[in-house]
């Protein structure tokens, strides 16, 4: 009980700490201002703070369904409810990749000019995970509430077929292409979190009541 009790006291000061080290690092590393890497983006870019209203929106929900994903993971371990806690594990680590490329603009940027990996390339190997995941967790996701999940999934991928494939097409729309593409992954992302909350808040009631 007492190692159970120590471990978040010691993990937690520790991944505190670890984001202003790696500021530290890269800053003097790469001779960046360390307050580009501490305040808000609209404050370093001087634009209207309700820029990217909609992608900051959706950043939060994938936030939101990773934190009870992974939270329902921890439960699930802890239980030796070694299924659901795969399950909950690997929606929660996907949800907290789809939250990190959104924020950091990882296939768009990170990935091509940094790790040598081209936009297609990372597009390429988060199809493959994603159908492996499909595929895995196909029970779970067919037990309930697989109708949000079959919607996210619909509409997260018209909108990455819309900017993998159809981009010079639409740019044909002016502005309301990016209505379209955004919308469709705002709707994604919210049916993604419906699926996220409904789940976890009945596989807890599940184990609530027996």
């Amino acid at each position: 009980m007492r190692r159970s009790i120590c471990r978040p006291a010691i993990v937690v000061p520790i991944l505190a700490v670890l984001p202003l080290v790696v500021i530290a690092i890269l800053g003097l590393q790469h001779q960046v201002h360390f307050s580009r890497m501490t305040r808000d983006v609209a404050a370093i870019a001087r634009i209207h703070p309700l820029s990217g209203f909609l992608s900051s929106l959706g950043i939060l929900l994938w936030w939101t369904s990773a934190t009870l994903w992974l939270f329902s993971a921890s439960v699930y371990r802890t239980l030796h409810l070694h299924k659901l806690f795969r399950f909950a594990l690997a929606t929660g680590s996907l949800s907290a990749y789809f939250a990190l490329d959104d924020l950091y603009q990882l296939h768009e940027s990170i990935a091509p000019n940094y790790l040598g990996v081209p936009e297609k390339g990372v597009f390429a190997i988060l199809a493959v995970w994603t159908i492996l995941y499909l595929v895995l967790c196909r029970h779970q996701l067919l037990k309930k509430n697989g109708t949000w999940m079959l919607l996210a999934l619909v509409l997260l991928g018209a909108s990455l077929m819309m900017d993998a494939v159809l981009e010079p097409q639409l740019m044909q729309l002016g502005q309301w292409s990016y209505l379209l593409e955004d919308g469709c992954k705002w709707l994604g992302i919210v049916c993604w979190c419906c699926f996220c909350l409904i789940s976890c808040r009945c596989g807890m009631m599940a184990l609530i009541r027996k």
